[in-house]
């Protein structure tokens, strides 16, 4: 009996400490929920600017905040955390070129919640056989604030841990964003000053 407690004492820190490991649901209870005055400002200007079928393109942190008070859809929040979404949001934060990061926006504003599984193959391939399948999953007509706070420009070692294809080894080593590659539409507004908030929107005409 001695030999199984002796056993079982490290087997059960070593469980609470995985559990704490980023992006388990252990992390993700750890947080505390998260309020300030720049988060309520960008969120009341989304509620008051937004059409009725408009989505928010962010990182799941202070989702809760944003659904509550922008009154609109996150990609993901901390109750429905998504390994695909997350995984091609980062993608997404970490693309250096415009026309490809445009893309995986698209795909997450149109079909956050068909992804599981996809390639990025099946993404950017426009061969015959691909296409149907990439135009289905990026045609959609909606409205998308991207918001990037300055605590998610810190994140980029989180973002990078995340574009790995296994979610344990990091892919790039890059230590920045690049928020300001995106072509879409700044929002500027006095109230905002600790935000990125960018307004796009996207149409039925897929690209390719």
């Amino acid at each position: 009996r001695k030999a199984k407690v002796a056993y079982a004492l490290p087997m059960l820190f070593i469980a609470i400490l995985i559990s704490f490991a980023p992006g388990t649901w252990g992390a993700v209870q750890a947080v505390k929920p998260r309020m300030n005055d720049n988060i309520y400002e960008v969120a009341q200007f989304i509620q008051e600017s937004s059409g009725p079928d408009t989505i928010i393109a962010m990182w799941w942190n202070d989702a809760y905040a944003y659904q509550y008070y922008a009154e609109q859809e996150t990609y993901f929040d901390g109750g429905n955390l998504n390994a695909p979404v997350a995984y091609w949001l980062s993608k997404f934060y970490l693309e250096t070129d415009p026309e490809e990061a445009r893309l995986l926006l698209r795909l997450l504003s149109c079909s956050k919640d068909k992804i599981g599984g996809l390639s990025l193959g099946e993404v950017k391939n426009v061969t015959r056989a691909l296409r149907e399948k990439r135009n289905r999953l990026l045609n959609c007509e909606r409205e998308t604030y991207l918001v990037l706070s300055e605590d998610d420009l810190k994140l980029v070692w989180l973002f990078d841990w995340y574009n790995s294809t296994d979610f344990l080894t990091p892919k790039s080593g890059r230590n920045e964003l690049n928020p300001y590659f995106y072509k879409g539409e700044y929002v500027v507004d006095p109230r905002i000053k600790d935000s990125i908030l960018i307004r796009l929107y996207f149409s039925q005409d897929v690209p390719g």
